[in-house]
């Protein structure tokens, strides 16, 4: 049976995502062209997965290896044996972590990333990547994903230098992210119009949202969250956590 590592190559984690905990990442633009048939890796295939097309099965396999190489390198720097990844997701689909974790998995056509932190530093981190939209698709989701627009918003002068496609990929992608933070540590299912983007910071690559939905006290409204961003030719990555000790 093949070794995941033989499978995917290593490429740069995104600088806003090596900051936020201890990360790994892969090219899905190379390698196998044809997918990663079930039978060839180590790793478990859910049994939703199994009549998956080959694509959508490695990047799976992707993300849960990028998650196995960052929680070595998690425990190897804190000195501890390395505790595995279990098997399965939780209710709503995310990653299942160790004891004492908390991680955010992410692919897109080209790339898989997993990040993770120590509970002790970070009670909650979500990252994305999302390819970009097309203009099509951007004007027809645009109502559902970015609904503040409509109300004269103050961030209207700096979404302007970003193309339609690109900001309104990179809102869906910092929401994503917002929700994969959050969704743990709620235990809720949220939507688009639970956080609203409040500002926009070209020059730091930062996005700032403001919770505006019932999410409980974990994270309750007026809660401020600030998204970091990054576009790429063809997609966006964004991340954001939140400390330990942070207290709302």
């Amino acid at each position: 049976m093949t070794n995941a590592a033989e499978l995917f190559r290593p490429t740069p984690v995104p600088g806003i995502v090596a900051s936020t905990g201890v990360s790994y990442a892969v090219s899905l633009s190379t390698g196998p062209t044809d997918g990663t048939p079930h039978d060839v890796c180590e790793l478990p295939i859910p049994g939703t997965l199994h009549r998956a097309v080959p694509s959508r099965v490695r990047a799976y396999l992707a993300g849960r290896h990028c998650a196995t190489r960052s929680l070595r390198a998690l425990y190897a720097g804190l000195g501890m044996l390395p505790s595995p990844m279990p098997d399965g997701a939780g209710a709503f689909g995310a990653p299942l972590w160790p004891t004492g974790v908390v991680g955010s998995i992410t692919h897109s056509a080209a790339l898989a990333i997993a990040v993770v932190a120590h509970r002790d530093v970070v009670r909650g981190i979500g990252i994305d990547c999302e390819g970009i939209m097309s203009a099509e698709t951007a004007d027809e989701v645009a109502g559902r994903i970015v609904p503040e627009e409509n109300g004269a918003p103050a961030f209207s002068t700096e979404a302007a230098t970003f193309s339609r496609p690109v900001f309104v990929s990179t809102v869906f992608s910092a929401k994503e992210s917002i929700y994969k933070c959050l969704n743990p540590l709620t235990g809720l299912f949220f939507g688009f119009d639970a956080v609203t983007l409040e500002w926009i910071d070209l020059a730091a690559g930062c996005m700032g949202f403001r919770i505006v939905g019932d999410l409980g006290l974990a994270a309750p409204v007026g809660m401020e969250m600030t998204v970091r961003y990054a576009v790429e030719s063809e997609h966006v990555v964004t991340a954001v956590s939140l400390p330990a000790e942070t207290r709302r």
